[in-house]
């Protein structure tokens, strides 16, 4: 039985790194849309949710 192990540091790193050779489209998204332009809407949703 293979024992289960936390990835480390770079492992993380290098993954990242490989998805955007590889054309990850997250990584385009990014660029293009502002997260901040959410954030009020989250933060109120969010405060919801606590209130329940």
């Amino acid at each position: 039985m293979k024992k289960a192990t936390q990835p480390g540091f770079f492992d993380i790193a290098e993954r990242t790194g490989k998805l955007t050779e590889m054309g990850d489209p997250l990584v385009g998204l990014k660029v293009k849309i502002d997260g901040k332009a959410f954030r009020a809407g989250l933060n109120r949703i969010h405060s919801l949710e606590i209130q329940c």
